[in-house]
């Protein structure tokens, strides 16, 4: 039993850190895509 509920833990814990990974780098895609549009209106603006 202890087995079991160690290694449910571990999946767990496993999957909130992919988790976790893939929000970073959603959050790191959706930071890059901001400034981008950011240069492209600050441009826009230039031209």
């Amino acid at each position: 039993w202890a087995g079991l509920i160690k290694e449910a833990l571990e999946t767990r814990e496993r999957q909130r850190n992919i988790t976790g990974k893939m929000q970073i780098r959603v959050g790191e895609a959706w930071h890059w895509n901001a400034g981008y549009l950011e240069g492209d209106l600050r441009d826009s603006h230039l031209h």
